[in-house]
């Protein structure tokens, strides 16, 4: 949900979501921090990483094989690549 209002937010200032223009335009550093939070909250739930990582193993015990696997594939990858490839990039000064 908070990267759904940060990318709102985003289009509604820029008029884009074109990520070669976002990364060239240059945040407040008000703004940089509050939409680097609200990435910062979306990714450390997805990686989890401390205080976000309370619902991993209690999702691991309840899932079916299936669903841990693919949590632990697909979920937990894709924090890591949100950072990396999004949040760092975009929100150096924030980061």
């Amino acid at each position: 949900m908070c990267v759904f209002v940060s990318i709102f937010y985003l289009f509604s200032t820029l008029g884009t979501t074109l990520y070669p223009l976002l990364a060239d335009r240059p945040f407040s550093i008000t703004e940089e921090t509050y939409l680097a939070a609200a990435f910062f909250i979306t990714f450390g739930t997805k990686i989890p990483m401390f205080p976000f990582h309370i619902w991993l193993p209690e999702a691991h015990v309840e899932a079916p094989t299936v669903g841990s696997v693919i949590l632990a594939s697909l979920l937990l990858k894709l924090g890591g690549f949100g950072f990396l490839r999004y949040s760092a990039p975009l929100f150096t000064a924030a980061n």
